[in-house]
């Protein structure tokens, strides 16, 4: 729920045609990664961004064209870099 309304409040400020930038846990994709998300998935600060749910509440915070950009592996496990937009379609590809 604090991730839904801190995505909310981005939204609400942004301007349109704006974008947002973020760095989190994400969804593993290697051996090395999956096996850390065992230990990781039981804390509920970053459950959701394990699960690859971040996009999904981006979406539903009205954000357009969300993408991961890049996943690094870490120490700490999967960290995925997102985008969203804000604004139609149109305005985003301009900006863009």
């Amino acid at each position: 729920a604090d991730k839904q309304r801190a995505l909310a409040e981005v939204w609400r400020v942004l301007r349109p045609g704006g974008y947002v930038v973020l760095l989190d846990f994400g969804r593993p994709q290697r051996a090395y990664t999956q096996a850390i998300s065992l230990v990781l998935r039981r804390f509920e600060e970053v459950a959701d961004n394990v699960a690859g749910e971040l996009p999904l509440m981006m979406r539903d915070a009205d954000f357009l064209r969300v993408s991961e950009l890049g996943q690094y592996t870490t120490a700490l496990g999967a960290i995925s870099l997102y985008r969203g937009y804000k604004g139609s379609v149109a305005a985003t590809q301009d900006a863009a």
